[in-house]
């Protein structure tokens, strides 16, 4: 799991260390496409074993604390959504030699399940 988290005074953290969140997408897209278990063969992960296994395995949990500028919040969201968009346009050029508003339902189907959003955001107390 990937744990991106933002305090009262908005420090970004991924899996408790600090980040800034122009870094924030490039370690989603490592995250996401790692193929840490060598199952995905459109994947060009590193395989590195703390990322995820495969882009059906991974969740991504977002934890802004209830204090933290909201507009940190949004800008995660936007960060993973980039992310997301970066990943599926990379498949569908390369599996389908399109660009996604030239896919079939299908092929759009496909895409999306090669990579599926999986976000968990934490309870704001």
């Amino acid at each position: 799991m990937l744990m991106i988290s933002a305090n009262e005074i908005g420090e970004l953290y991924v899996n408790k260390e600090l980040i800034e969140i122009k870094n924030l997408k490039e370690t989603i897209v490592k995250f996401i496409d790692n193929n840490g278990d060598k199952t995905c063969d459109y994947c060009s992960g590193d395989n590195d074993i703390v990322a995820s296994d495969n882009p059906n395995l991974p969740a991504i949990l977002i934890d802004v604390q209830a204090a933290a500028p909201y507009k940190h919040f949004t800008s995660i969201q936007d960060e993973i959504t980039k992310s997301y968009e970066e990943l599926r346009v990379r498949y569908a050029k390369e599996i389908f030699n399109k660009n996604p508003d030239e896919l079939t339902a299908a092929e759009l189907k496909q895409v999306i399940e090669a990579y599926p959003f999986r976000i968990i955001e934490a309870a704001v107390e």
